[in-house]
């Protein structure tokens, strides 16, 4: 075939496909030509990862963002970016201008999917963040929802903004905040989202208020309550869930843990919800008792769980 006339469409394709193959091949393939650089330079942003890390390996990647955010039109974002990793550090010398730069380049980034918001109380920034979450259409969120919707603010009234969730990891534990303590004030936020199937939180909660998310929540496929991961066996915590799951007689109640606080995206693998899965299809096959409610501590390489091993090997 004659080069000349080789189908833009099929070009396209071809060119997207090499590229979302290996994400580092992209710097290269844009400059195959002009063309390539137009169809492929949105892809560059398809996932931007935000720290206030001073050494920050990415920084590089996270200054060309700014840039582009500053120089493009609005809508070059609007169609880019889908995955967000927000890393606000209480410990990091934090400037106005880097927050403003932050900021202003989110408000452009209005199709994001998924975002993880590991943010801090002490910055303040729920009324920031909170308007510019409720205008992307956003599928998976990990967050302090303390940070977001602090108190005494009603955290009902914001679900609308964020209809869309099917995914939702709850941060808030007791080590955060004082208020974090206590998520009783999150349930209606809980019970108010139409399309959530998957709720993790890192706290226990009676199973009174367990049961209230479990008839709340219409559509939830899974309650995971989840720990780091702890290299300690047998866990209270897997023990504790177990009971819980058994008292209440529903198997949506699973415990399990995490090594990476942003495994809520669909983009980070190895995750807790891949284990979760994992999990359920063995219990599906009849290969793991179907009472069991937890995956143990499948990052431990060491373990002598022998579900744990089960999940392990197979994520």
């Amino acid at each position: 075939m004659d080069l000349a006339y080789f189908p833009r469409e099929l070009e396209c394709t071809i060119l997207e496909v090499a590229a979302n193959s290996d994400s580092t091949f992209i710097p290269t393939l844009l400059l195959v030509a002009r063309r390539a650089h137009v169809w492929l330079e949105p892809l560059l942003y398809r996932q931007v990862y935000i720290s206030t890390d001073p050494d920050f390996e990415w920084k590089r990647a996270q200054d060309a963002f700014f840039r582009i955010a500053a120089s493009k039109a609005p809508s070059f974002l609007a169609k880019s970016v889908r995955f967000v990793i927000l890393e606000l550090q209480d410990r990091a010398q934090l400037s106005q201008h880097f927050l403003d730069c932050v900021y202003s380049a989110l408000w452009l980034c209005t199709g994001v999917e998924e975002i993880a918001v590991n943010g801090s109380h002490i910055l303040n920034i729920g009324p920031t963040l909170l308007p510019i979450f409720s205008a992307m259409p956003l599928r998976r969120l990990g967050v302090f929802l303390e940070d977001l919707i602090p108190h005494p603010t009603p955290m009902k009234g914001h679900a609308p903004a964020f209809s869309a969730l099917t995914h939702l990891d709850v941060y808030d534990n007791e080590g955060h905040s004082s208020r974090s303590r206590d998520l009783v004030r999150i349930i209606p936020f809980l019970t108010a989202l139409p399309n959530l199937t998957h709720l993790a939180i890192h706290v226990p909660l009676d199973s009174y208020h367990v049961k209230q998310i479990l008839d709340g929540c219409s559509r939830l496929q899974i309650l995971a309550f989840v720990t780091c991961a702890i290299y300690r066996e047998p866990s209270p915590f897997m023990e504790s869930v177990q009971y819980l799951a058994e008292s209440l007689g529903d198997a949506r109640i699973l415990g399990t843990t995490f090594a990476e606080w942003m495994e809520v995206l669909s983009m980070v693998a190895p995750s807790f919800w891949r284990a979760l899965d994992i999990l359920i299809d063995q219990k599906k096959q009849g290969l793991i008792d179907d009472k069991h409610a937890s995956t143990g501590d499948f990052w431990n390489k060491d373990t002598r769980d022998c579900i744990a091993k089960q999940i392990r090997g197979l994520i």
